[in-house]
């Protein structure tokens, strides 16, 4: 790009264009910092403030992911949806809000997304292996949408590993009755689960919620009101408030 630099010499114009040049000199300098005037003021704050940003092997394949908060604290691993990654949930302070209430927090790309390489195995696998890479004996599981084909088989495999699980409006929930009579039982899961959706959801309808949370012996169900698909992203306030109280009360 070529910049032309106009100085205005009153010697030089008659005064006409004097005025000229010295109005169109203001309009540009007015015009150069109205982006900056008009930006929003309020950015997210960046993760890495607040988390160590790692690398693990994971069968093969290496995972990236943040980690925040007490190394001593129960555990919170966050997933991600399909067109988001561990970044998303810097955006609306998730794992600082945890960290902030004493929570060990972990956000992960899962395999294939953002950072991470993919993964060649079956997808309820992996996060057996993830946990046992990090040695890991038990997690809260916060799962929404596509990640749900992730976590939804790893609950009906592994109840044992975790404390909590949140899913919010899960993909894969059609199977995950057959996935735990594949276990032995078709007895509801003994995982603590708190059951996210929007009421606004047009992918999976919020009248799926009641039913995956019938899966489960100890659940809740939180509608927030008016969210679309991604309602912890629509309603970030209430979504923290409600998780926070479900995992305080099962950790407090």
């Amino acid at each position: 790009m070529k910049i032309q630099v106009v100085r205005c010499d009153i010697q030089v114009y008659p005064p006409g264009m004097q005025k000229i040049w010295a109005t169109s000199l203001l309009l540009s300098i007015f015009l150069s910092f109205l982006p900056l005037s008009c930006a929003p003021r309020k950015k997210a704050r960046p993760l890495t403030e607040f988390s160590q940003h790692k690398v693990v092997p994971v069968l093969g394949s290496k995972i990236h992911y943040l980690e925040t908060g007490p190394k001593d604290a129960p555990t919170v691993l966050l997933l991600h949806g399909g067109r988001f990654t561990k970044e998303t949930w810097a955006r609306i302070g998730t794992p600082m809000v945890l960290a902030e209430a004493g929570f060990r927090v972990l956000a992960l790309d899962l395999p294939g997304f953002g950072a991470s390489e993919v993964f060649r195995g079956e997808r309820g696998e992996f996060l057996e292996g993830f946990m046992d890479a990090l040695d890991l004996s038990k997690t809260a599981l916060v799962s929404p949408s596509m990640s749900g084909s992730f976590s939804l088989p790893f609950v009906a495999k592994h109840p044992e590993k975790l404390w909590a699980f949140v899913p919010i409006a899960p993909v894969a929930v059609p199977g995950f009755r057959e996935k735990l009579a594949e276990g032995g039982t078709l007895e509801p899961s003994p995982v603590p689960a708190l059951v996210v959706w929007g009421e606004k959801d047009r992918l999976f309808p919020a009248s799926g919620a009641a039913a995956l949370g019938n899966l489960f012996q100890k659940s809740e169900v939180n509608i927030l009101a008016g969210a679309s698909h991604p309602c912890y992203l629509d309603r970030p306030k209430e979504f923290h408030a409600s998780l926070l109280r479900f995992l305080k009360s099962l950790r407090g």
